[in-house]
């Protein structure tokens, strides 16, 4: 068993995929690194950095560590499959939830040498148009404990360490949770809000400027990828929206009733809470 890597195979070649491939061709050139990618216009590009790019998971055989850069779902239905193929690989995934993952690797047995991982890096550019071998600079990288292997643990932060990002160990649930008003419902918040500018007739560009592009960006995320994210997360995806229906239904209230202070005092909040958080990029 291979804990430090000389070959990595890639599964999924979108904007994560492809980063943590370009990442690693340049801090570590003298890796192998192959990737899975049935978009054909896709590979191609790719090959401009991969040793290899196939659509079959054949091209993984022999590969030291396999990493997981396709939506949620189709990790867990990828994870039996891909051990029993390659049983003396080591698996990290990057998917937005950790909960179901981690519990699937569980099932598999402590010989599925599993470590979940997160990279808290992207943007709403999905394929080779998200692309950056710096995505992940200075970034966190969450990673789940699978099973209480301190030399696969150690591998996998230095491999984090190697993309330029910040390993940070979280509790699967934790992880879930947090991100369910961070990201998942960040998205949904975004989806809605630009879908309303539609039905209203209200995208005229000459009227939409910074502010709109800020709370609407997310909406530009790859359909499948948010899908599975809020199926996999979703209790905790529908607790976010039923405490904001709530805090919804009070402004409604206070704007029929002209309650200038309440809505007032509210916003204040909102501004403090803001500064209180300090610039984010």
């Amino acid at each position: 068993m291979k804990i430090r890597p000389k070959s990595i195979g890639i599964v999924g070649l979108g904007q994560i995929g492809g980063s943590i491939g370009l990442a690693l061709r340049k801090r570590a050139p003298e890796l192998r690194l192959v990737g899975v990618e049935p978009n054909e216009a896709r590979a191609e590009k790719a090959g401009s950095f991969l040793d290899a790019v196939s659509p079959r998971f054949d091209a993984l055989s022999g590969v030291d560590w396999i990493v997981l850069a396709v939506p949620v779902r189709t990790i867990l239905a990828l994870m039996p499959e891909l051990f029993a193929r390659f049983p003396r690989a080591v698996f990290l995934d990057t998917g937005s939830t950790k909960q179901k993952i981690v519990a699937r690797a569980r099932k598999l047995g402590p010989d599925f040498r599993f470590v979940g991982g997160h990279p808290m890096a992207g943007s709403e550019k999905g394929g080779e148009a998200g692309w950056n071998p710096n995505l992940f600079q200075e970034k966190p990288f969450f990673l789940a404990e699978v099973w209480p292997d301190a030399e696969l643990n150690r591998a996998a932060e230095e491999f984090v360490t190697l993309l330029g990002a910040r390993p940070v160990w979280v509790e699967p649930a934790a992880h879930d949770r947090r991100l369910a008003y961070s990201s998942h419902f960040a998205y949904l918040l975004s989806a809605l809000y630009l879908l309303q500018g539609e039905s209203g007739s209200h995208l005229r560009a000459d009227f939409l400027g910074s502010g709109f592009a800020s709370v609407a960006r997310l909406a530009g995320s790859s359909p499948e990828m948010a899908l599975d994210m809020l199926l996999t997360n979703r209790e905790n995806v529908l607790g976010e929206v039923r405490a904001f229906k709530k805090a919804l239904n009070s402004v409604e209230e206070w704007l029929e009733k002209d309650e200038a202070e309440d809505l007032k005092k509210w916003l204040g909040r909102s501004e403090a809470l803001w500064k209180e958080m300090g610039s984010l990029d």
